[in-house]
């Protein structure tokens, strides 16, 4: 089925209805995760104008003979926008990236980063399957939350309610599978788990942004691909995440892990936010520079 481009990643459910188990959808909107249309649907992705000439005969259509007929000067007067033909390069939009400036030069005499994390910490493990998204980790009605905390009390509210009294109750890792985080980007996801009282999440992957937003809102995320890990981390096992030597150990048997520099010190000092305030237009380097103390 056809459907019209959204304003936002949510109208396809309040506008459309949400797609029925085996329905094969063709959307403009920016992501396709599984049952991100529905349960069991399948959602392919395409332009804005490929899914308008699909809909008039309820088949993937080239788009290019429809827009062949478009007056161009009427176009432009009505959009005050020019569209992009072919040989035609004039119209071609300009690409540009900003240039930061890297390296520690600069940095005021008194200037100390964030201390290294020499915690070991130690919980049981909650365990979910491959491509959890954002939707089910934080559901919209409860964004933006008054505080971490606040969203915390309705991470997982659907799909795990019993979630965050477990989490109480000590099961403070969360152990998920590939794309944990994928769908919407929003940031609310991170820290509904950390408000909830969540210490690491360990995946075999991670959604990008959703990756990315996990140091920025000072909650650990930890890549770990080693099947035997996720054999002997079941539902309540204990985990024990030793931060100054990068391992984590699970019944008796020991995995080393990464955690770059830059996201020791997002996490140390609270975040992107809070190093912001702390550092300014610093905070960056305050990510890689060397620390006194070594």
């Amino acid at each position: 089925e056809p459907q019209l481009p959204q304003p936002d990643g949510q109208g396809v459910h309040r506008q459309h209805g949400v797609a029925g188990e085996g329905e094969v959808w063709l959307t403009s909107q920016n992501r396709n995760f599984r049952n991100r249309m529905g349960k069991g649907s399948i959602a392919n992705l395409a332009s804005a104008a490929t899914v308008a000439a699909s809909s008039l005969k309820m088949e993937v259509t080239d788009p290019r003979p429809l827009l062949d007929k478009v007056d161009q000067a009427r176009y432009h007067a009505i959009t005050g926008k020019r569209m992009l033909v072919a040989g035609n390069p004039a119209h071609i939009p300009r690409l540009s990236e900003p240039q930061p400036e890297l390296g520690t030069a600069g940095v005021p005499q008194d200037f100390e980063p964030p201390s290294d994390i020499n915690e070991v910490f130690t919980g049981k493990a909650q365990v979910f399957e491959d491509h959890i998204d954002t939707d089910a980790i934080i559901p919209a009605q409860f964004m933006p939350g008054e505080s971490d905390v606040d969203l915390g009390t309705h991470a997982f509210q659907f799909v795990r309610p019993e979630f965050r009294q477990r989490v109480k109750e000590g099961s403070t890792i969360v152990i998920g599978g590939i794309g944990f985080g994928t769908g919407s980007s929003r940031e609310e996801a991170p820290r509904a788990l950390k408000g909830a009282g969540v210490k690491a999440v360990i995946a075999k992957s991670f959604a990008y942004i959703y990756e990315r937003n996990q140091p920025n809102m000072a909650l650990m995320g930890i890549v770990l691909t080693n099947p035997r890990f996720y054999e002997l981390a079941a539902e309540g096992a204990e985990v024990v995440v030793d931060v100054p030597k990068r391992v984590i150990r699970v019944k008796g048997e020991e995995f080393a892990f990464n955690l770059p520099l830059v996201e020791e010190r997002l996490l140390a000092g609270g975040g992107a936010t809070e190093m912001y305030h702390r550092y300014g237009k610093n905070l960056f380097k305050a990510c890689i520079a060397p620390s006194k103390k070594a």
